[in-house]
């Protein structure tokens, strides 16, 4: 990164680069301005990706020749901006997360069982394939301002970084299972001693790397390094150089310094050969950097960088063959004395030259401090320490096999002695690169890839684990790419470890991570993948002994999506449920627990009272259930009522639905809310009756059952009263005549027309009228002559409940009965509800209020003067 532009894939190495950018720059721009029409290149798999409209080709300029020319820097970048705003950036990065999320379950989907190593290199492999979509984007549009180039190259490092990650977990893994499977038989050590030192250097390392875990984890980091930084080197220029006329002409190698000082061309080419002979040494490339130095006639060098490479004659090997050339430096000891001298002395110049230069040694030889000044990232540090320790151990083990009259004998105690400070563990490397005095790598340490990768190559996956959870529960950033990869990245990281070792240590820990990418997929709208990372997910969580913790996670993910999918829900309900089928987890739970928690949302409500003055009653046209029936059902009540819906498919026990459904109307009754009653009442009617069969309950069933009816009876009731209620408001009126009739005819039509009223509409709305005030008389005194809402084998509190309840309707249920039955003229049976109230058996005069029991009085004094005002009419005496 440079001043916060990104170039992919390369080394700004100073002269000349700015030439090349330039050039770049006006090749591209070229490209562009030079045809009217450009078509977006599309990758074959992302044709998904693309608009018709986007595929559609797009004028950058006018048709006009000098128009183009006056508009080529103003215009013209506008435009290439909305191409890149409309085709990239929009499509190619806003898809990228969901995209790579898709690839990621399938993969998981497909190899869990197989093995934790085919995870990891593919999903290496899923992000390599990103970087480079992600590579070719940015090299399209990368002469754009710098503010377009932000998300891209932020997304474009991040996954370059997980690609790394995966590749490290895959290399140690596949170490781990080849050290398991590798069972050979190994010289011993009296053998090596024999032949190693004259015949193979390589043999010894060879046995290191069998025999030491630790060793052969540091060569894996090594090399896992080196593969990586192989990415940014850029050998240009193959040919003949521009500068090079004091090119080598001595062997000695500084004869070009001893006659004049170079002329500043020749010096800036001196500074590229040598920070790309480090670039190449860096990214253990030392038979390309030999092969660069050669092409620049610098021969000298090329063959001081062999100087330390292992020494091995195979044709003194077992079973080798004659023809095999012999490698390496056979007299190591003194080249590294050789070199580590030089290093040391205060003759060597500190120019930027130099300076190179004794990295490039330094890390020949494993002497930390000279390479460390050329260090600009992580993980050129990271080498660096694990280089330098990787090779003081080689050093280390091949000092055992030198021979007491070999020369070589003479350095070994000073060499390992100058070396001796650079063998660390992994956890004190790891630890040393972390608190460096360098500010820049300070702040590359505390990237969260780095810090996975710390961790991973301490073997500290605890640790690790807490700081995935620590890292998606307080995020460095809220930014939906960043939660995207690191949520991701965790949850798959966590899955691959469970696929590794079959268990986990923490599974808390693990569950968070999962929801927590769960959350993630929730919000970007992946419904479909929910289900599949839930079955992961422990299935007993120790805060929770009711249910399946899978089937919590699941039920609160479809709330959440109801919540915010509301137009769609339905068919959202079908996917989820069909996809949770899918996947083995436990549909009945998961409903249950929806409609539960669906249930228990609460809703301020009003105080509803059901007292009512005597005389209100004395009129049939008023109705005292009107007040509760217009008390507004909200938009919670529909919801509550809609989370049936969850209970009533077919996996799930209607009886388990019941019993929710039972809270429910209790909860709507408690509230006044008959209209939201009513609609509940008429879902269970069509969903769930059919359902229900009274034969063979056990005592829970049946008391579930029980109250069910009680509540069915008391609909019955509540819908008849009205229905008669609203039928009596509806009484058909004939209009008198007003004054004498004109003609004899007038009057014998007014006479034909009042007897066809009466004989064929009043009959009919009458015969219709008492047929309501049967049902509803039957209806209401079914719940005041039975022991309604009255059950035995329930919990104190459920009593209790039950008594509240019944204050709230008895009354009312009462007072329409005696309205019905006075409408209908029984005043005997009106004076009879006296009877039944005072009942000590019934016990319903507990469900009223003082007030109300005076008003009832007061309705049963009314009645009696009706009665006996009748039974005057009729002629009959009052015995």
């Amino acid at each position: 990164m440079e001043g916060n532009k990104f170039y992919p894939m390369s080394f700004n190495f100073g002269g000349g680069n700015n030439n090349t950018r330039k050039q770049h720059l006006d090749d591209d721009y070229q490209m562009i301005s030079g045809n009217n029409n450009l078509m977006m290149d599309v990758s074959p798999n992302d044709d998904q990706m693309i608009s018709d409209d986007d595929t559609q080709p797009l004028r950058l300029v006018s048709d006009d020749d000098e128009e183009n020319l006056k508009q080529q820097h103003e215009d013209n970048l506008d435009n290439v901006i909305d191409i890149y705003e409309r085709n990239y950036r929009m499509e190619e990065i806003k898809n990228s997360n969901t995209l790579l999320d898709s690839k990621f379950m399938e993969v998981l989907d497909q190899s869990f069982s197989d093995s934790h190593v085919v995870l990891a290199k593919r999903f290496e492999k899923i992000c390599e394939r990103k970087v480079q979509e992600l590579q070719e984007i940015y090299q399209k549009t990368y002469f754009l301002p710098d503010e377009q180039h932000l998300k891209v190259g932020k997304e474009y490092t991040t996954l370059k970084l997980e690609k790394f990650t995966w590749e490290l977990l895959y290399l140690l893994f596949e170490d781990e299972k080849k050290s398991l499977d590798n069972i050979s038989d190994h010289l011993n050590q009296q053998e090596l001693k024999k032949f190693v030192w004259r015949v193979s250097h390589k043999e010894v390392v060879n046995q290191m790397m069998k025999t030491g875990s630790e060793f052969r984890k540091l060569q894996i980091i090594v090399n896992w390094l080196e593969e990586n930084a192989k990415e940014k080197v850029d050998v240009e220029n193959e040919g003949a150089w521009l500068f090079t006329s004091r090119g080598g002409e001595y062997v000695d190698p500084d004869s070009i310094y001893k006659n004049n000082n170079l002329d500043e061309n020749d010096l800036r080419q001196e500074r590229i050969i040598i920070k790309k002979t480090w670039a190449l040494v860096r990214s253990g490339q030392i038979e390309e950097a030999q092969k660069f130095c050669r092409m620049h006639n610098q021969f000298w060098r090329a063959s001081t960088l062999s100087g330390s490479e292992l020494y091995h004659n195979p044709r003194l090997m077992p079973g080798a063959c004659e023809n095999e050339e012999t490698v390496g430096n056979q007299n190591r000891f003194v080249y590294l004395n050789t070199i580590l001298s030089i290093l040391k002395s205060d003759t060597v110049n500190d120019d930027e030259i130099h300076q190179y230069e004794r990295a490039i040694y330094g890390s020949i030889a494993g002497d930390l401090n000279s390479i460390l000044p050329c260090c600009i990232s992580w993980e050129d540090y990271l080498w660096a320490y694990c280089k330098s320790t990787m090779l003081y151990l080689i050093n280390q083990e091949l000092a055992k096999y030198v021979p007491n009259d070999s020369e070589d004998k003479l350095y070994v105690g000073s060499v390992l002695d100058s070396l001796k400070s650079n063998s660390r563990s992994l956890l004190e490397i790891v630890q040393s690169v972390n608190t460096s005095s360098n500010e820049k790598i300070k702040i590359d340490a505390v990237q969260y890839h780095h810090v996975i990768q710390s961790y991973i190559i301490c073997s500290q996956i605890p640790n690790l684990v807490q700081y995935l959870l620590d890292s998606v529960n307080n995020p460095a950033e809220y930014t939906m790419s960043y939660l995207a990869n690191l949520s991701r990245f965790s949850a798959h990281f966590i899955l691959t470890w469970i696929s590794l070792n079959g268990s986990f240590e923490k599974d808390e820990c693990k569950d968070a991570i999962i929801v927590k990418y769960i959350h993630y997929l929730i919000a970007s709208k992946q419904f479909e993948s929910i289900a599949f990372y839930t079955k992961f997910i422990h299935n007993r969580n120790d805060t929770n002994v009711t249910y399946d913790y899978r089937s919590d996670v699941y039920a609160k993910s479809i709330i959440a999506i109801e919540k915010s999918e509301k137009e769609n829900s339905k068919n959202l309900r079908s996917m989820l449920i069909a996809k949770a089928k899918e996947q083995g987890l436990n549909i009945q739970e998961i409903a249950t627990i929806v409609a539960q928690k669906t249930l228990e949302q609460k809703a301020s409500q009003d105080e509803v009272t059901n007292m009512f003055d005597a005389a209100f009653f004395l009129d049939p046209k008023n109705n005292p259930l009107k007040n509760l029936r217009e008390r507004q059902t909200t938009e919670l009540d529909i919801k509550k009522i809609n989370s049936i819906d969850w209970l009533c498919i077919e996996d799930i026990n209607p009886f388990n639905c019941l019993l929710q459904t039972n809270l429910l109307i209790r909860e709507f009754i408690d509230q006044g809310k008959l209209g939201a009653f009513e609609l509940l009442m008429k879902k269970l009617h069509e969903q769930l009756d059919s359902k229900l069969d009274d034969v063979g309950l056990d005592s829970r069933q049946e008391t579930i059952f029980k109250e069910y009816m009680f509540w069915t009876l008391y609909e019955k009731a509540i819908t008849t009263y009205v229905s008669w209620n609203t039928h009596i408001k509806e009484r058909p009126t004939f209009t008198t005549q007003e004054g004498p009739f004109r003609t004899q005819a007038d009057k014998i039509k007014y006479q034909s027309d009042l007897s066809q009223f009466n004989n064929t509409i009043l009959k009919k709305w009458t015969q219709e009228n008492e047929i309501f005030l049967k049902q509803a008389k039957d209806n209401h005194l079914a719940i005041v002559q039975s022991p309604w809402l009255t059950i035995e084998n329930v919990d104190d509190s459920t009593k209790q409940e039950f008594a509240k309840l019944k204050q709230k309707c008895i009354p009312d249920i009462v007072f329409c009965l005696y309205q019905l039955l006075s409408f209908a003229e029984e005043y005997d049976a009106c004076m009879q509800l006296a009877d039944i109230i005072a009942d000590d058996t019934r016990g319903l005069y507990k469900c009223f209020s003082q007030k109300q029991l005076i008003d009832f009085l007061k309705l049963m004094s009314v009645c009696e003067l009706l009665f006996i005002d009748k039974q005057q009419k009729e002629g009959n005496t009052v015995n």
